[in-house]
């Protein structure tokens, strides 16, 4: 799917962007924004357990997520595994789609951490 980065810019395929903010020393929250496909899920697990490495917990805010694909769900899933072994707590706030790919998967791993209050 294609979309124009700003008005007037051109169109970019599998726009993805990532920003966190250190809320203590080791509390971040990392907002995504775009779309979380195979095109770029590795590099989107990269970067999030970049962030994990340094920090007790993480929020991560997919609300602003507008495509979420299969290859995005097991980068999940490998998150939260790997937050489990560092002994990080995850939660995650899902967007519309990031939640139906939630809801649909045959694995459950991540239910625990979506908030069910929208």
């Amino acid at each position: 799917m294609k979309r124009a980065a700003h008005p007037g810019q051109p169109a970019t395929v599998h726009q993805l962007r990532c920003t966190t903010e250190w809320v203590t020393p080791t509390h971040a929250v990392m907002t995504v924004l775009g779309d979380i496909d195979a095109a770029n899920a590795d590099a989107f697990l990269d970067g999030v357990l970049m962030k994990v490495l340094l920090c007790h917990s993480l929020e991560l805010d997919l609300s602003d997520v507008e495509f979420f694909s299969s290859a995005g769900y097991s980068a999940l899933c490998i998150l939260a595994e790997r937050c489990v072994a560092a002994e990080v707590a995850l939660s995650v706030t899902p967007s519309r789609c990031v939640r139906r790919v939630m809801d649909s998967a045959v694995r459950q791993p991540l239910s625990p951490l979506l908030d069910r209050t929208d």
